[in-house]
């Protein structure tokens, strides 16, 4: 899959919290995406921990 095609997907898949499915595609197509490989990995933790981060003050969580 090209890359440009894959990082679509991943956008796609972090909006509908699907972050999983987002680091497994990521890891699917590792070759094609070269120099933007660890970018998109970042991109994905930190969609994931923006969320984990909003929901802390629910949690109670202070740290």
């Amino acid at each position: 899959m090209e890359a440009g095609k894959v990082l679509k997907e991943v956008r796609v898949l972090c909006a509908e919290q699907k972050y999983d499915e987002a680091k497994m595609l990521i890891e699917k197509n590792k070759e094609d995406l070269e120099d933007k490989y660890a970018v998109a990995h970042e991109f994905v933790d930190l969609k994931q921990s923006s969320l984990i981060g909003r929901l802390k003050h629910f949690f109670g969580i202070t740290e």
